[in-house]
């Protein structure tokens, strides 16, 4: 009930009409719902429980937590290629992360993308509808 809470809350307040999406200046580093590429790789960055209860249709589970912990731990190009392959993206095609605290990880995860030369990573800006993610 919380986790359906806090993403209705997050969907209203950061939908494009909430925001205003096209005042952002940067309007490349997000995407719309409705805007996905066919060959999209959605990331869902929110805690395993919430992930497993309900998400995006086709989202894959990223353990935010993980991440960042070996960010941290050093520069090393050939676990991060592996890491990040083994989600299936291969840097060509595009890549949307979302979570339910108001970008705080799912911004995490997109840096961490960017940062080891994943170009064509965007945050969701809401989710499809200003509702929850269905489905599993």
């Amino acid at each position: 009930m919380k986790t359906w809470f806090l993403l209705a809350i997050s969907c209203l307040y950061f939908s494009s009409s909430a925001m205003g999406a096209e005042n952002f200046p940067r309007q490349n580093l997000l995407v719309e719902a409705d805007e996905f590429p066919k060959s999209v790789i959605v990331l869902d960055a929110r805690p395993q429980k919430a992930y497993e209860a309900t998400h995006i249709p086709g989202a894959v589970w990223v353990d935010h937590a993980a991440w960042s912990k070996s960010f941290g731990d050093g520069d090393d190009s050939e676990a991060w290629s592996k890491r990040i392959g083994e989600l299936g993206i291969d840097g060509r095609g595009a890549v949307v992360v979302y979570d339910d605290s108001s970008f705080k990880d799912s911004a995490r995860i997109w840096w961490i993308l960017r940062y080891w030369g994943v170009p064509h990573a965007r945050l969701l800006d809401g989710l499809a509808g200003g509702e929850a993610p269905c489905g599993k």
